[in-house]
């Protein structure tokens, strides 16, 4: 169901295995979905065990949402409410991370733009490269108003104090590759890269 909140746009689209009317090839689905969702984001649900994953996160990753996988034990209804909770109040859309100064952000995750829900954290996750002082500037908007906010911070050129943030970044990483193998078929180049990082 298509669900209209001020001026963003959401759909919930559930499904319980693969396509069986119409267009069947997953590609092309979600080739056929991204060029016509406009501004609308999309949440894709898969239900039961006989899904499709890879169409089901490529449906969110370029609807600008997020997969979800309900399992045969699971209450689709509980599922789907939990989402559609956090999805009635967008506090920011359209959130772009970027710095000014000697620092270098790459391979962000998730990757902008992003939308920010009521009870939502913002965790992104990038390498960067440089060091020193650096302002992080937030963009986005609130309702119909653009938003800025920066703040100062300093990059050091080597740090071990939080040694799980690698893991983190590189765990967003293996995810977003195997995505990619999945829409793609793969090739050698992402799984070694895979590899390397696992």
């Amino acid at each position: 169901p298509t669900v209209g909140l001020d001026r963003l746009p959401l759909v919930l689209f559930m499904t319980d295995g693969a396509a069986t009317i119409g267009e069947r090839d997953p590609a092309a689905i979600a080739t056929m979905a991204s060029r016509l969702r406009g501004t609308t984001r999309v949440f894709s649900f898969g239900i039961g065990q006989d899904v499709n994953i890879g169409l089901i996160e490529q449906l969110a990753l370029e609807g600008r949402g997020t997969p979800h996988f309900v399992r045969p034990d699971e209450s689709v209804e509980r599922a789907v409410g939990l989402v559609a909770a956090q999805l009635r109040q967008p506090l920011l859309t359209d959130v772009r991370i970027t710095i000014e100064g000697p620092v270098r952000l790459s391979r962000m995750y998730p990757q902008s733009p992003i939308d920010v829900f009521a009870g939502e954290d913002l965790v992104l996750l990038a390498r960067y490269e440089g060091s020193g002082d650096a302002n992080v500037v937030v963009t986005g908007r609130s309702g119909n108003r653009d938003v800025r906010w920066t703040t100062e911070r300093r990059f050091p050129r080597e740090e071990s104090d939080n040694a799980f943030v690698p893991r983190l970044w590189a765990t967003q990483r293996i995810g977003w590759l195997s995505s990619e193998k999945r829409r793609s078929g793969g090739n050698s180049e992402i799984d070694a890269e895979i590899r390397t990082l696992g």
